[in-house]
């Protein structure tokens, strides 16, 4: 189960790495930018967005196949050593 999620993951990572599109240079001094600009400098370009909701999946991915094998080896009995 867990191979099949990563190969699932790997998979979603090559498309979305595939459908990107290229970013442009950052140039200038950008070191008065408020929190606020950078909000919405990574929240307004579809490249950020996207890169954004690819590690937000991969996280997700791996949380839940993290959960699952933790309870499944929990409702496993511990085998008898005698």
């Amino acid at each position: 189960m867990i191979r099949r999620t990563l190969s699932l993951s790997a998979l979603i990572a090559l498309s979305l790495i595939g459908l990107s599109t290229a970013g442009l240079a950052h140039v200038g001094d950008h070191s008065h930018v408020t929190f606020a600009q950078l909000a919405d400098h990574l929240t307004s370009g579809p490249d950020h967005m996207l890169a954004i909701t690819a590690v937000v999946l991969a996280m997700a991915i791996a949380t839940g196949a993290e959960l699952l094998a933790s309870r499944n080896d929990r409702r496993r009995p511990e085998k008898s050593t005698t």
